[in-house]
């Protein structure tokens, strides 16, 4: 060994893999698009911007609420295609106006970083999760 080298302590470190806890996964994601529905409501331009490999690419963000015939607005929350039921029967907050969307999905964000809409996410995403699994093809005839 070089000088350079005995003046260095060595060790053995061992490196386990980075385990991802799916419940965080999907509230941070819930919280990302919650936040990009809410720059979406201030700005109806917002684009989301991709960055891929050959460059940037700008997306346009489907919005989650809808106007109603009565003038009010029904906010929804997707995990992935599968619209979120907050209870049996339940899968939108009626919004009395525009101007209230910003606060409910401040409400929203609070509520998915306290956890409290983790068996909603889980569910909506157990669905999604159950209709990307393949099929099995059916068996040829001759």
């Amino acid at each position: 060994m070089s000088a350079a080298f005995k003046s260095l302590n060595f060790t053995t470190i061992n490196v386990k893999p980075a385990t991802v806890d799916p419940v965080m996964v999907r509230r941070n994601n819930t919280i990302k698009r919650l936040e990009e529905q809410a720059r979406l409501i201030a700005d109806p331009s917002h684009l989301r911007v991709l960055h891929t490999r050959t460059g940037d690419k700008s997306q346009k963000i489907i919005p989650w609420f809808q106007a109603q015939g009565d003038g009010t607005y029904a906010f929804f929350v997707k995990c992935g295609w599968q619209t979120v039921k907050f209870d049996k029967n339940s899968n939108a907050v009626t919004v009395p106006s525009r101007d209230k969307l910003q606060s409910v999905i401040a409400t929203l964000i609070a509520a998915v970083k306290a956890g409290e809409l983790d068996n909603q996410l889980a569910s909506a995403s157990a669905q999604v999760s159950a209709k990307l699994k393949r099929k099995p093809s059916p068996a040829k005839t001759k």
